[in-house]
């Protein structure tokens, strides 16, 4: 297995190219101890993780493995090719960000932010979908927020592909297929009848901004 890595540093706007060559059973950190072990950030496939507390130096904020999503995904478990399968990297290219002046990210208290978003996410819902839907939405939620997993990484799993099989991202978070089109539907995601997958359109970028403002609003709060 070949992968370009791109090291972009944030500091000085500089791209740094390297060529991994390893093989299926190669890992994350397999590939970051290759590039000289910088402080690595995700950013770019972890948008609002890596923004708001989650940009870690030794995970991941989570992939998807064995037909389900693992939250705090360790660079050292987690294979080169889990991590380009979970988001359909196809031309086998990465980017690493780093130059950062600090490591780590905000704290915050997780049962919080969830009621923070809620009203918003629950006010999102009801304008795409009917109030029968919304509570089977309010329920997958719920069951995120006892499970301990932040927002940030449920949102960014959502809006992780272009493209999505409702019954893939239903397996993947361990919700119904139902509640999985709801879901998408709600990020307005469209549905292509001729792929017949639902995918991103030009309001999905829209909502995602949207869900940003609010969570820094929260975190600030």
């Amino acid at each position: 297995m070949e992968l370009k890595i791109v090291l972009h540093n944030v500091f000085d706007e500089t791209d740094t190219e390297y060529t991994f060559t390893g093989s299926d059973e190669s890992t994350m950190q397999d590939v970051l101890d290759y590039i000289g072990n910088p402080i690595p950030d995700f950013e770019v496939y972890y948008p609002l993780c890596y923004q708001w507390f989650l940009n870690s130096d030794y995970a991941l904020p989570f992939v998807f493995k064995n037909n389900r999503m693992v939250y705090d995904a360790l660079f050292s478990e987690t294979r080169v090719t889990t991590f380009l399968k979970t988001h359909c990297i196809e031309n086998g290219t990465i980017q690493i960000n780093t130059g950062y002046p600090q490591a780590g990210g905000v704290d915050f208290d997780l049962v919080l932010l969830w009621d923070y978003l809620s009203p918003f996410l629950n006010n999102l819902a009801s304008s795409t979908l009917s109030a029968f839907v919304c509570a089977g939405i309010k329920a997958v939620f719920d069951k995120f927020k006892k499970e301990k997993i932040p927002p940030q990484v449920f949102i960014d799993a959502v809006f992780s592909r272009q493209k999505w099989n409702p019954f893939e991202l239903a397996e993947y978070l361990g919700v119904g297929i139902t509640e999985a089109k709801n879901l998408l539907q709600m990020y307005q995601y469209e549905y292509d009848k001729t792929q017949r997958v639902y995918v991103q359109s030009q309001k999905t970028e829209q909502v995602r901004k949207e869900l940003n403002e609010n969570m820094g609003k929260g975190i600030e709060s």
